[in-house]
């Protein structure tokens, strides 16, 4: 384990609320999707459109309807979908509206509220990380577009990165995001910038144009890479920064932490 443990991680009693390992290879064998070789598409239209995801049940509207949503929370939210179809992808419906609903209410709370505090926040905890981690890097995006660097992240918080492709390298973050904690998914992201900073310093005009959406769904995808990236990062990072990720998903924080 790394030098500074924020992993939270997650125990197997469901009772609890937390997840038990539901992508590992044995259940992806037995939650077997005709679908599974497909990517999920990301755009405004496919995050609010549940239609377009093609899951393994076409009721997914009886579990999708607008009286199960405001029993999941205060109702839909932009990016729903996408978190929603993983979960559909590689197990029955029943199983994963199970798996998004406690994702929703025990895990990213603050994700999913009205005005997506949870996620806001995490666009700048990724800022903050990265000025941690890398001051160069840091620098020069933030020297070209302020305010492009607090929120570029946006989609990849918002959907955990599920608004990635292929499919396949999506379920693999998310096997790490629930054996250590969704808070993870800051990190990823920073590791993200990281590995495309020659690209991105080199670049003196706009270098976000490499860190749009479009953009990266068309670099080569390895979670693998993305993962220890983002793992290496953690020892550079102090402990009051630590809890402030691990805690934002859950609870409110204001521009001095916690709320």
């Amino acid at each position: 384990m790394p030098e500074h443990d924020i992993s939270a991680s997650f125990s197997d009693d469901e009772e609890n609320g937390q997840f038990s390992n539901i992508f590992s290879p044995n259940n992806r064998t037995k939650y077997k999707s005709p679908n599974s070789n497909k990517s999920l598409r990301s755009s405004d239209h496919c995050l609010n459109s549940p239609n377009n995801l093609q899951p393994r049940s076409e009721s997914l509207g009886i579990h999708y309807s607008e009286e199960k949503l405001l029993r999941v929370g205060g109702g839909y939210t932009q990016g729903m979908s996408v978190l929603c179809a993983p979960f559909l992808y590689e197990m029955p419906e029943v199983d994963a509206f199970f798996c998004f609903n406690l994702l929703l209410t025990k895990h990213i709370p603050q994700y999913v509220n009205s005005s997506l505090d949870g996620v806001l926040t995490g666009c700048s905890l990724i800022s903050r990380v990265l000025e941690v981690v890398d001051p160069e890097l840091f620098h020069h995006l933030d020297g070209t577009n302020h305010e492009h660097l607090m929120y570029f992240g946006f989609s990849f918080v918002m959907s955990l990165h599920a608004c990635m492709q292929p499919l396949e390298e999506i379920l693999k973050i998310w096997d790490v995001l629930f054996a250590y904690g969704v808070h993870l998914e800051i990190l990823i992201v920073v590791a993200q910038c990281v590995l495309l900073r020659e690209k991105l310093l080199a670049d003196h005009k706009n270098p976000f144009t490499f860190l749009t959406l479009k953009s990266l769904q068309l670099q080569p995808f390895d979670a693998e890479i993305l993962v220890a990236c983002a793992f290496s990062l953690i020892p550079h990072i102090h402990q009051d920064l630590l809890d402030e990720i691990a805690c934002h998903p859950i609870v409110s924080l204001d521009a001095n932490g916690f709320r």
